[in-house]
């Protein structure tokens, strides 16, 4: 059975709109996969969505995605509130291993024959020929257009993917590149998924000195500045991420350019007071909060820059981990994350109120892995006026720092208060998430915006 043109055309975009109490395979996407279930199918023309991931699936669209909307300029699909794409048919490599590295955009050759299955809360098409590369497409790493300069400011942020000092050379060596050759070293970046010293060795190790201290000499290597960093070490086991790994946020900064003025504190509560300044500084937003419960606590950090006032909060919230999936056994399905990044929002929207009620022109950045997209709820909260996120300046075919399932999306964002809004430029470096896993540094790709100082 063809899926597709010249056969059964797969529903899209209704994935199911009757809470599984009819089956309507030709109207429902998950009846029409499941009147499938145990056939074998055909894909034709099939063009990639989603690479080669390290468990050896790629995501594709049949007939050239040509009943695909709103594709991305790289050749992939953007999800939106509307439309997550139903018509991306995951291919498996069960019964034929060793795929071939595939980018978004890239074509397979021929018919893909296979049996459809289902498995992990998804409809899977298990191969049973050899895939073979069709046409590559010309997708290729881009490098920043917006770089520092006198009158200018470049802050920037990226999940490096579990990043430890016993991480290997070539991973260190690509993230170093990146964010020197295709970042232009930032004059202020904001860092994910750092890990303690020992990485997922379970010892009780807190501390990521020799994890950062590496990086910045991997950094300096490749050509860039010797960054300055801050960074509060977690409670051991406390806040997530690999078991054992004690992954969190860290601030790096140029301090050719960039001063700080410590001030230390028994309690890392971020405050603010009289300035305004933040005390202590660097400091966590509520950390005792239940809402940051095996979650990543947000870093505050005020800095000094040409000699104006800069609030950065850099955050990394609650994965998407343990949400219903799109083709579960509940439709719809279920946002069971969502609560806690909504109450972690809040939080850090009240420091940042705390700030501007005391000076409304205060230059405040909020950024970071925010694990949602621009059109939900917790980003919404973070972006009410008078606080701007610059990821909605993008045209919606270029927003994607990552890939998941073949659906490209932006879960990386900078937000800014206004006085840094007049004159930003935004742009996402696309380094990663459309590469095979097998070719890349992280899984998300990097982010930068350009602020003008002064007048």
């Amino acid at each position: 059975m063809v899926m597709g043109s010249g056969g059964r055309p797969i529903p899209t975009p209704n994935i199911d709109d009757d809470g599984l109490t009819l089956f309507e395979p030709d109207h429902d996407a998950i009846d029409f996969f499941e009147s499938l279930e145990g056939m074998r199918v055909r894909v034709n023309d099939a063009v990639v969505a989603g690479p080669t991931s390290k468990y050896g699936e790629i995501v594709v669209l049949g007939d050239e995605g040509a009943d695909s909307r709103l594709r991305s300029s790289r050749g992939g699909v953007i999800i939106t509130g509307e439309n997550s794409h139903p018509e991306r048919i995951m291919i498996d490599d069960r019964l034929v291993a060793h795929p071939p590295a595939m980018r978004v955009g890239d074509r397979l050759s021929g018919e893909i024959d296979g049996v459809l299955h289902y498995s992990y809360g998804s409809y899977k098409l298990l191969n049973t020929e050899v895939l073979s590369v069709g046409i590559r497409a010309t997708v290729e790493p881009t490098a920043r257009a917006l770089s520092a300069d006198g009158n200018h400011l470049t802050v920037a942020t990226f999940n490096v993917e579990n990043l430890s000092a016993g991480s290997q050379e070539t991973k260190f060596a690509s993230v170093a590149e990146i964010i020197v050759r295709r970042m232009g070293a930032p004059t202020v970046l904001a860092l994910q998924e750092i890990q303690d010293d020992t990485g997922p060795e379970d010892d009780g190790t807190v501390s990521a000195e020799d994890t950062l201290g590496r990086l910045v000499d991997e950094v300096v290597a490749a050509g860039g500045p010797r960054y300055d960093w801050r960074q509060i070490d977690p409670v051991d086991k406390a806040d997530g991420g690999q078991p054992g790994a004690n992954i969190r946020v860290a601030l790096l900064f140029d301090p050719a350019r960039v001063k700080i003025g410590d001030r230390s504190a028994a309690d890392h509560t971020a405050k603010v007071v009289t300035g305004p300044r933040l005390h202590p500084n660097p400091a966590l937003v509520s950390p005792a909060d239940p809402a940051f419960t095996r979650s990543r606590k947000p870093l505050a950090v005020e800095l000094e820059v040409d000699g104006m006032r800069l609030f950065v909060i850099v955050c990394h919230l609650r994965s998407k981990g343990g949400d219903d999936s799109l083709f579960g056994r509940r439709q719809p399905p279920i946002r069971w994350s969502e609560d806690q990044r909504k109450s972690q929002t809040a939080l850090v929207r009240n420091l940042i109120d705390d700030v501007m009620a005391v000076n409304p022109e205060a230059r405040i950045v909020v950024l970071g892995d925010l694990n949602d997209f621009e059109f939900r709820e917790p980003v919404d909260l973070l972006a009410e006026e008078p606080m701007v996120n610059l990821m909605e300046r993008l045209p919606e075919s270029e927003r994607m720092t990552y890939v998941y399932q073949g659906n490209s999306q932006i879960l990386d964002h900078i937000i800014v208060s206004p006085v840094l809004a007049e004159n930003a430029e935004i742009e996402i470096i696309h380094v990663n998430s459309e590469f095979p896993a097998s070719e890349r540094a992280s899984d998300h790709d990097p982010v930068i915006a350009r602020f003008k100082l002064g007048d």
